[in-house]
This record gives structure tokens, C-alpha cells and sequence, in this order.
């Protein structure tokens, strides 16, 4: 008697539990908000400049491929025709320690060579280290960053392995790189995958080659700083009915100020 009326009290409990998830599931609302700031602030907009900007050493026809795109914010509700600022102060200044040297005052051109006009210099062949971005616009705030640059990367000879239909190698740790895309092309066949740097050691990339003729190919490793690291991990997208914090790795203003290295290998698969 009694092991059936524990028996009893058993099904009756698993019944209830059942009942109150299937309500719960039933009340779920694909469309329903998601996380919310904890408190709503009344606030006007400030106008501020929004930049996107990247330092890289490579050239097309000897001209620096480093550019920086500079905007300004506006309201939701106050669309302007363009948000370009093409007649703003924008300068890159290379730094040692409490020292700069190598200021560039850069210039809204696309040097009849790109496509279209941004803020370049002709001098500008960044090395590995620290530089300093300013961006000046008569009635908005000055708007600052930085990056470190990192080296060239480093795939040590030994570590590159062909076999099996997959490509195996080692980039050596950077602390300054903490994203890497590799690229392998061959004729019109690319592959392109992206590499996050470990917590600790070195980074280890596998491409699979199966479907890759034999022969030789061009091997590039495009190391990211760590601002462009987080720029191009961040989750951006717009999303409705949920909350986002601004992304920034700027100073007084929005967007992004970054720099990559470039490793380059002809390699045989």
C-alpha cells in the first residue's frame, strides 16, 4: 500500500511538471524583447565624428593602401544627404615611448589610382608600432586613437606540412595580433578562413587542399591588430527589440582605428 501511493505521488508530480512546461513553451514569443538597458535616459544627440580607419604596409603602384574614412553621426529621425567629412584634419602620428615623431597630415585624395577619395598620404609606410590618429572638423569634438601594430607574422619553415589533402602550419604568438586570415590562391581558386589567436602559445591554421590542383601557390597571412581584432569579431548587426551598447575603439567619437602586417609564401601543394 504504501509503494503504491508513493507510486502515485511520483506520476502525479512528473504529470505537473510536464503541464507546466508545455505552458511555458506555449508562452514563449519569438518576437518578444531580448536584454534591456536596466535604466532609459532622456539625452539629445551629440554630433561626433565616426572613423574608420587602417594602417597596412603594402602599396598599389608605390601608393600606400593605409587610408582612414571619416563621417559624422547624425539622429534617426535627421538623415543628411551625406555624412562625409572630406574637408576635416586628419593626421598620423608615430609614437616612441612620450615621444612622436613622423606626423603626417593626410589628405582627402584617392591619388587617381583608387577608386574613390579618403584621407591618405603618400609618406605613409607604417612599420611595426605605435601610432596615433587625430581627427579635427570645426564643431565637433576631436577625436583620438591608437593602435600597435604588429609585426610581420611569423610561420616557422619547419612547421609547414602538405599531406592527406590538408596544409598545416604554425603562426608564432604576437602579442600584438590577436586575429589571423590566412588566404591561399591558386589561379582563380581561393581559400580564406580567419584564425583567433589562443590564450596562450602559438596559433595553429589547417586548410583543407583537397580540392586544390597540385603546383605552386600563393600563401598570405594577414595579422590583426587588436582593434581590428575586435572590430571584425564584434557582433555589429542590428537586431530588433534588443539592446546594443555602442562598439568604439576611438576616443570622443565612433568606429574603429587598426592596422595589420602581411606575410607572403609561394608554396608547392
Amino acid at each position: 500500500m504504501k509503494d503504491s501511493r508513493i507510486r502515485f505521488h511520483m506520476i502525479v508530480t512528473g504529470a505537473v511538471l510536464i503541464l507546466l512546461l508545455i505552458a511555458e513553451c506555449n508562452n514563449i514569443n519569438p518576437v518578444s524583447p531580448g536584454p534591456q538597458p536596466v535604466i532609459l535616459e532622456e539625452t539629445r544627440h551629440t554630433p561626433l565624428l565616426d572613423v574608420f580607419g587602417v594602417l597596412r604596409p603594402d602599396t598599389v603602384e608605390g601608393m600606400p593602401l593605409s587610408y582612414v574614412h571619416l563621417e559624422f553621426s547624425y539622429p534617426a529621425d535627421d538623415i543628411p544627404d551625406s555624412s562625409i567629412v572630406a574637408d576635416g584634419f586628419v593626421t598620423v602620428i608615430r609614437e616612441s615611448g612620450d615621444a612622436s615623431f613622423d606626423s603626417l597630415l593626410l589628405v582627402y585624395t584617392g591619388f587617381n589610382i583608387f577608386p574613390k577619395a579618403e584621407y591618405r598620404h603618400a609618406a605613409l609606410f607604417p612599420e611595426r608600432g605605435t601610432y596615433r590618429l587625430i581627427c579635427r572638423k570645426e564643431g565637433f569634438p576631436v577625436l583620438t586613437a591608437r593602435t600597435v601594430m604588429p609585426g610581420v607574422p611569423v610561420v616557422p619553415e619547419d612547421s609547414i606540412r602538405v599531406r592527406d589533402g590538408w596544409l598545416d602550419f604554425v603562426i608564432e604568438r604576437d602579442e600584438e595580433a590577436a586575429l589571423y586570415e590566412v588566404v591561399l590562391e591558386n589561379g582563380r581558386l581561393v581559400i580564406r578562413d580567419r584564425f583567433i589567436r589562443p590564450e596562450s602559445g602559438n596559433t595553429a591554421v589547417s586548410l583543407s587542399v583537397k580540392n586544390f590542383p597540385g603546383g605552386s601557390c600563393r600563401l598570405t597571412v594577414f595579422a590583426f591588430d587588436l582593434n581590428m581584432s575586435r572590430y571584425l569579431t564584434a557582433n555589429l548587426s542590428i537586431k530588433p527589440n534588443i539592446y546594443q551598447k555602442d562598439f568604439s575603439t576611438v576616443e570622443n567619437g565612433y568606429g574603429c582605428f587598426g592596422s595589420l602586417n602581411i606575410y607572403k609564401k609561394c608554396i608547392d601543394l
